[in-house]
């Protein structure tokens, strides 16, 4: 009877650990599509036609309705000279970092890999980006890798993808290169 009941508990531990992991899965894909959604707004509509389009930053933001301008520490990056927050309920960010033609977006939640997925396809849409140099972040939580035109004044996309850790799951820094060339460009060609 023992050896019945320990094996009934581990059946009911199983079932449970499944239907945990199951629910664990339909909220990541419950939150993806909407994270999916903002990416293309804060990424795309934000960030690449910044870049590729050559209109300031804050004219691009001020089109997109639900964007909020907020405080740029308040996006916890230290290098934001402006920032935009899109959405509500997921914690989505658009960033003018220093140089003044370089911009950042940022997704909290997600599937990681999805948002990078997306993102290169985004980036291919704009261009004909290569895969540079892929390493992990300064803080060892995410995996970041770098896509670049050709040329010497290369458009350079470097994508940080969460591993572990709080961090945001999907970042992007998108600009165009100051120097002849670009040393993450280089690093797989």
């Amino acid at each position: 009877m023992r050896k019945f009941l320990t094996s009934m508990g581990f059946l009911a531990l199983c079932a449970c650990s499944t239907d945990a992991m199951r629910e664990d899965l339909e909220s990541v894909e419950s939150i993806t599509g909407p994270a999916l959604e903002l990416q293309k707004k804060t990424l795309d509509g934000g960030c690449l036609t910044y870049v590729f389009g050559g209109k300031p930053l804050r004219d691009v933001m001020a089109a997109m309705p639900d964007a909020k301008s907020i405080p740029p520490r308040s996006t916890g990056s230290p290098t934001a000279t402006e920032a935009w927050r899109v959405g509500s309920q997921n914690l989505a960010y658009v960033m003018q970092l220093p140089n003044g033609t370089s911009c950042s977006a940022s997704v909290q939640l997600g599937d990681p890999q999805r948002l990078y997925e997306a993102a290169v396809a985004m980036v291919q849409a704009h261009g004909a980006f290569s895969k540079g140099l892929v390493d992990a972040s300064e803080k060892r939580d995410a995996e970041r890798t770098t896509w670049c035109t050709s040329g010497p004044y290369p458009y350079v996309a470097v994508f940080y993808k969460r591993t572990s850790g709080s961090r945001h799951a999907f970042l992007a820094n998108v600009f165009k290169a100051q120097g002849a060339q670009f040393s993450a460009c280089l690093a797989n060609s």
